[in-house]
Formats: structure tokens, sequence, C-alpha cells
């Protein structure tokens, strides 16, 4: 039982393929006889077996398995003591960890951690168990070591209901007995582990010396030491291989235990489904192998299970077990309708490079975008990837806690509109950032410029990432061609287009967006028993539809958390962010800009009730098809694989284009925003007296430089092991946009601070940002709002001892820029 590498031995006579475990074959098994109850583990690329019992006496010594050379060796030394039926479990860094078991005359509390180094065994003590277990089930919660069950004696009449932990951060504060798991103790059980949550399998009960098989099934959670019941195993498992194999993001595989089929549990969905196993038993085999099994996880992907025959031909045979992610498959006018659409992409910008003939069509369109097309831009600005699939996957996942972050633009919107839009519109800016040189001087534009596009960069690495990452598993083609592919398209259209095309790309893709999600409601509601009463009652009976999260736990999305957090994140984008701000100066006039402002906040209402609802509708789905819910990669695709398997034809070809026009949405506008920056701020604050032509030319050179650099980003992300891409969104939101949103702040609300104030401001945003970020646990939700009030107090703090000198005037809220005559 122990978690380590991606390889699995298989004692047995097993032939034949499975859709989500894969076997090979390895070295024969240099074992004379069959053994079982052996313990195993995983440690610096070799296998590791010891012990176990061949039926006539109990064995301590060690054999070593070179994964790379395939060949068997024999350790220079023994286990303290012959051993069987002990919980073993790979943990990194440390060892093998071996607990219990039995010598066949008594069961033993001695626990160790085993090494091999060269041919030498090295055996570390470890405290011992508070009473003899042997037949327990083990599983490790981070660093925190769990043993459930089993019984403390060979001719023992009752089995044990006992859960014990050991902090392996900390061992020498021993062993803490936990509650006691709920339906009687059992031997033999398998245990999973999902998120913070100790999952209990099946075993066998013991009650006077006679043992019943159990399908029941329990998880703890380790933040309130609480058992919860989950849905019942499909049929009984005793001794299948623990931990279970977990299969990709959510899903937790029982192999052997005298299965017939594999059981595949999904955690989230509280459901299981059968599934074809890798290999079939030999009909000369199946007989020993119900009575003898009796299984060792070697790692996460890979389960030895030990002792399954003791005759037959093929008993010495050993195999590697593989998970296997299943991929989806677009049927051909699929792929049809998403060649047209991304070409349709690339038309619109050749039609609109006809149009743009300087600086002030490309990075502004010339004022010719209606106030409706501004709005809806604005709003599938923050649309994007991580609206359509993060935010579904969070509420398929959790529940509705995230809610309100999705409608702090509706309550900001009046904020923005009156207060900020007039000293963008009046003061006739190109970038937010010339306004910072007005307020604070030449350098603090600059490094308010050079701090947007890091965060553009951050920004443009993760949503493309994602819609990647969802891509790939629905559609088979890999992750980093899905990144380069929307990367280059988004390069060649922009180039061509300007604002221009990005605005009224941004306008499709959001009405295929939303259709395409309001499409997957209706499928979802036709086919849920009871329709929308029969998914809200579901759903509410397991607390997927919570709002509040009461409490004050910083480290956790509770009420307050949600509210700041809502505030801070989304006053950034409309008051400090070039791409956002560029949309307010597309439009005609200020009253045009104003009413895109309310579009885009007033499409968050409705549109986050869609996507939150998509995702619980997701839920309640999968729990009544648990069937079509499929082992995958990142519960962010689950959206995606839905699109892909349960659309028509066509239309799900049309929405996953949309997809990759959204990703590609969000790669136009921070080239093009990147673009204005670089060229307005940099390149022409050192070079006046650049022609407009010339202008032009560094901003298309840039956008083709911005593109390659964000892809590149994205590739790098994408060989990350990032488990919710929207909590790093939220971390590289925090990390270099907030500061600089702290920036406008303090140069709208206050007249003292100036450059040196605005400096050690954004200084003190990053350093803070840095300090919470990597040395606290506090909810993502807030890195935001500490740099925005780290900045503004600093540099508050700093202007009421070193006062800036110059004008103010139109400047500040206390002496606004006129309004543009009649």
């Amino acid at each position: 039982m122990c978690p380590a590498l991606a390889a699995c031995l298989l004692a047995t006579a097993l032939g034949g393929d499975a859709s989500i475990l894969r076997s090979t074959e390895l070295p024969t098994w240099p074992q004379a006889t069959s053994r079982a109850g052996f313990v195993a583990g995983h440690w610096n690329g070799r296998l590791v077996v010891a012990g176990g019992t061949d039926g006539s006496r109990h064995h301590d010594d060690v054999h070593v398995l070179d994964l790379a050379e395939g060949t068997w060796t024999v350790a220079d030394g023994t286990l303290p003591r012959p051993t069987a039926d002990a919980v073993s479990l790979t943990v990194p860094e440390l060892g093998i960890l071996i607990a219990g078991g039995t010598d066949g005359s008594n069961h033993h509390d001695e626990v160790f951690l085993l090494r091999v180094e060269g041919d030498v065994l090295d055996v570390e003590p470890l405290p011992n168990l508070p009473v003899p277990t042997a037949a327990a089930a083990g599983a490790l919660l981070g660093r925190t070591l769990c043993i459930v069950g089993g019984h403390d004696a060979p001719a023992a009449t009752i089995a044990s209901d006992r859960l014990w932990t050991l902090d392996l951060s900390d061992p020498d504060a021993g062993w803490i007995e936990r509650t006691a798991l709920p339906g009687g103790g059992r031997i033999l059980p398998t245990t999973g582990v999902h998120a913070d949550r100790l999952l209990v399998f099946g075993g066998q009960t013991v009650e006077g010396g006679r043992r019943a098989d159990r399908t029941d099934a329990w998880a703890w959670s380790s933040t309130d030491d609480a058992w919860t019941g989950l849905a019942e195993l499909p049929s009984s498992a005793v001794g299948a291989a623990s931990p279970a194999i977990p299969v990709g993001h959510d899903a937790l595989v029982l192999l052997g235990g005298g299965l017939d089929t594999l059981l595949v549990y999904a955690p989230i969905t509280d459901t299981w489904r059968t599934a074809d196993p890798p290999r079939t038993l030999d009909a000369d085999d199946s007989e020993a192998a119900d009575a003898n099994r009796r299984t060792v996880a070697v790692s996460p992907t890979v389960p030895l299970p030990d002792g399954v025959v003791t005759a037959g031909p093929n008993a010495e045979r050993l195999l590697m077990i593989r998970p296997v992610l299943p991929s989806g498959q677009l049927a051909s006018m699929d792929w049809i309708v998403i060649a047209f659409y991304l070409l349709a992409l690339v038309a619109m910008g050749f039609y609109f490079a006809g149009r743009e003939h300087g600086t002030d069509d490309f990075f502004l369109a010339g004022g010719r975008i209606p106030w409706w097309a501004a709005g809806i831009s604005i709003f599938a600005t923050g649309l994007s990837a991580i609206t359509f699939m993060a935010i579904p996957a969070k509420a398929y996942e959790t529940d509705w806690v995230y809610f309100f972050t999705l409608n702090g633009a509706v309550v900001l919107a009046p904020v923005v509109a009156y207060v900020f839009l007039p000293f963008y519109r009046r003061l006739g800016l190109t970038t937010a950032y010339e306004y910072l040189e007005r307020r604070f001087g030449p350098s603090v534009r600059l490094l308010g410029s050079g701090q947007f596009i890091l965060a553009q960069l951050g920004r443009v690495s993760v949503v493309v990432f994602l819609p990647a990452l969802a891509l790939s598993a629905v559609t088979g083609i890999d992750v980093i061609v899905c990144i380069t592919l929307m990367g280059l398209l988004a390069i060649v259209y922009t180039v061509l287009g300007g604002i221009e095309v990005v605005i009224w790309s941004d306008v499709l893709q959001a009405v295929v967006l939303m259709g395409g999600a309001l499409l997957a409601v209706w499928i979802m509601l036709s086919d849920i028993p009871g329709g929308l009463g029969g998914a809200i009652e579901a759903a509410a009976a397991h607390d997927k539809l919570r709002l509040i999260n009461p409490g004050f736990d910083l480290t956790q999305p509770v009420l307050l958390v949600v509210i700041l957090g809502t505030l801070f994140n989304n006053i950034i984008p409309y008051t400090s962010d070039q791409a956002v701000i560029q949309r307010y100066l597309t439009t005609p006039d200020e009253r045009s800009a104003r009413f895109a402002i309310w579009t885009g906040g007033l499409l968050a209402i409705p549109s986050s009730i869609l996507f939150f609802g998509l995702g619980t509708l997701l839920w309640v789905w999968y729990r009544t098809h648990p069937e079509s819910l499929a082992p995958l990669g990142a519960v962010d695709q689950i959206l995606p694989w839905f699109i892909v398997t349960q659309l028509p034809t066509g239309v799900s070809g049309l929405v996953i284009a949309a997809i990759f026009a959204a990703a590609m949405s969000s790669i136009d506008s921070s080239m093009n925003s990147v673009s204005t920056a670089w060229t307005t701020d940099f390149h022409r604050r050192f070079r006046p007296n650049l022609d407009d032509r010339a202008a032009l030319r560094v901003a298309r050179w840039t956008t083709v430089l911005f593109g390659i650099v964000g892809t590149a980003a994205a590739i790098l992300i994408a060989t990350l092991d990032i488990r919710s891409v929207l909590d790093l969104w939220f971390k590289v939101l925090g990390l270099f946009a907030s500061g600089l949103c702290g920036l406008f702040i303090l140069g709208i609300f206050t007249r003292r601070p100036g450059t040196v104030a605005a400096i050690a401001g954004l200084a003190t945003s990053a350093a803070v940002n840095f300090v919470v970020g990597t040395w606290t646990n506090v909810n993502v939700l807030l890195i935001a709002g500490f740099g925005i009030v780290s900045c503004v107090a600093a540099g508050m703090l700093v202007g009421w001892f070193l006062p800036g000198r110059g004008e103010h005037e139109g400047l500040t809220i206390a002496s606004p820029p006129p309004a543009a005559g009649p």
C-alpha cells in the first residue's frame, strides 16, 4: 500500500487490455513459490518487494527490481522480522513506510522506513503503533499517515474500527487516535485519498470468528475529524489494491480483491461505475485468485497485487499497470466548423486591416466602436476561457461560494463610470499610464506600464493554457500544439486588424459561448429526472447551492473573504488594466463609454448565474449518468468533455471553436494593449519625433513579439502541476496588477503623495504580495486586496513626510478634469 512512480507489478495470471488501465509485462518474479501478503514500495527508480508468506512460513528477505535495467537482486539485509499483511506506503523523499503486520504467530506494532542504497538495506524506526495490527489499510494525507481497521492478533474474533494518524513531519508527537470508523471494524479494506479526505471502501467484518464482506464506504475529513457516508460499492471488495489507483483528477479505481471487473469511484459526484479489467484471469486460476487475492499498491498509478494464484501455468508473470486517460473524438463536421470559425477570424483581420491607417486606428479604432460592442467586448475580455470552463468546474467540484466574485463589476460600475472614466477620457490619453506621468512623473509611468506588461504576460499564460488543456483532452491534440495554434492565429489577425478586430471578435465569441452554454443547459435539463425542479432538489440535498460560507477563516472562501476579494479583484481591471480601459477610449464620446461600462457590468449578472448553474447541472447530470463520466486530467475539462460527448455534431464543433476563440481573445486583447503601452509609454516616450507610420510598424512588431512570448509562457505553464488554474490566475492578478491599481487610487484620491511616495507604494505592494503569497495560507481572493491596500497605505505614509511637488489641477478627485464642451 504505497504511493510513488508510474509502474506496477502483478504477480498473477492475467491477460487482456483495459480502457482506463493498461498492462505491460515485466521480468519474471524470482521466487520459486508464490507469496501472499508481502510489502512493497518504490525507491530511487527501483521496486522493493519484501517479506510475505508462502503458506508454510513467513519471510524477511528483500528483493529489488531495477525498473530501468529489468534485473532482480537480493538486498544485503532483511526486515527486522518475518512480516506479512503489513501496511506499506511509499513516502516521497523518506522511503518505504511499513507499519504492523504478522509473522504468523503474533501481530506486531513496529513502524519503520525502509530504504535500499546500492544493495544495502537501511531501516529507520518510527513510533510504534498503539496496538499490534495486521490486515489494516493505510494512506497518506499530505504528510499525515493514516492507518485504519485490521485486527490485533491472529486469533482475533473482532476487527478494529480504529483510525490512527501520525504526522510524519513531526513523528515524535506520536500517534493520535481519531474518531472511530462508523459501521463497525473491518480487515482488508481499501483506502483512497481525495482533497483533504481519507476514503475507506469495503473490507471484511470479523465477529465471533466469522467473516462477512462489506460494501459500505466512508470519508474522513482531516479538518473536523468527522466521518461521512459515501455511496455503497456495487459489489464487495476485500484486499483490493490499497490505496485505490487514481486515474486523472477525480477517479479512483479498485483493482483486485476478488473483483471480476474494475470498480471506478468518482469522489466529486459520489458515484460508482464498472469498467473492464486490464487483464482477465485464466480459467484455471480463478478459484485460487478468489480465495487468496491480497493487493499492495506501490504507487497511485501502480498497484502490486500479490498471492493471486498459488498454481497455474502463468503464476509467475509480472505486469506493469498504468492508468489511461480517455480522449474525446470530434466528428468530421466538428472539425470543418472549427476550421471555418478560425478562418473567419483571420478573414476579419484582413477586412479591418484596410482601415488601420495609423496608431489612432490601431490602438483606438478611430473612436468608431458603438457603446454596445465596446460593452460586450469588456464583458468578453473578462469572460474568456476562465469563466467558461473554470467557473463551471468550481461549481461542479464545490458549490456557489465564488458566485459573487463575478458580480463585482455591477457594484463598481458607477464608481468607474463617474469617478475614474473622466480622467481617462478628458485628458486625451492613449494609455492609462500617461495619467501616472502627469500625476507622479515619468518614472512612475514607466514602472506602471512595465508592471502592466508583466501582468498581461501572466494573464496570457494562464487563460491560454486552460482551454488548450481542455481542448487537448477532448480532441486528442497535444496541449502544446493547441497553445501554439491559438497563439499563431491570434498574432496573425491582431497584427492585421488592431483593436477593431479584437473588439468585434470578442462580440462574436461572447455570443457563441453564451449560446453554447444555454444549449448545454437545455440538453441536461431535458435528461435530468424532474427537470429543473429535480436538479435543484438534488443539488440542494448535497449542499451544492451554498452561496455563503460563514466564519472568519481567511484561508477559506468565507463570506468576508469573498466580498473583499470580489471588490478588490474587480476594481483592478476596470481602473488600471489597459486592455479594459482601451475599450473606454474606442467609443465616440464619454457618454458612450459610460454606457459600455454599464453594459459590461450588467452582463455579468446573467452570465454568472448561467455558468455557476451550468456547473451544478453538470454535477447533477453526471450523478444520474455515471457511466458517461470519464476520468479527466483536470476538473477544468468537465464542461468541454460534456460538449464533445453530448452536444449535437457540428454544434459541439462550434462551441469548441468558440473556446479556441475565447482563448485567442485573451491573447489578442493582451497583445494589442501591450503593443499600445510599449509604443506609447516607452518607444514614443523616448523618441517623441517618431512619425505615425513608423510608430505603427513598432506597434505591429511589438504585437508579434509579445504574442510569441505569451505563447511560450503558456507552454511553460503546461509543464507545471497546477490543481486549479483559477486559483493561479488570482495569484498572478494579485502579484502584478494590484499595486498598479493602488497607484491610480493613490493618484486620484490623494494630493500629497508624489513620485517617491508612488514608488514606495508600488515596492511595498510587491513585497507584501510576495510575503503573503509565499509564506501564508491566506485565500487567493485576498492577495489582490493586500497589494492594493499596502500600496495606498505606504504611498500615503511616505507622502505625508515627503510630499510631492507640482501642479495637480485636473488630476485628482478634488479638482477633476473639466468636461468637454458641447
